[in-house]
């Protein structure tokens, strides 16, 4: 089964809040920088995966985007499933 552009920069993204996990948020622009996924698309597969409980936010100057389960929890599965 294929899987859209879409659904591999989410899995990316959600690849790269795991590596960091418990570092703290982490910046849209550090997330597009190291998996090369163009910021405009990242916010709104960010914004997506936000609305699904995948991922939350913080505002501000230490803001960013952060997992809101432990990286063990998630499958790429259910990741799929949602982005699709």
């Amino acid at each position: 089964m294929p899987v859209s552009q879409k659904c591999q920069y989410a899995l990316r993204a959600v690849f790269e809040l795991a590596r960091q996990q418990g570092r703290g948020p982490v910046r849209i622009s550090e997330i597009a920088a190291t998996q090369a996924i163009p910021t405009r698309f990242l916010e709104v597969i960010l914004n997506q995966l936000k609305q699904g409980g995948f991922v939350g936010s913080r505002r501000g100057s230490a803001g960013g985007y952060v997992l809101t389960r432990a990286a063990s929890e998630l499958t790429v599965g259910e990741i799929i499933r949602f982005v699709e």
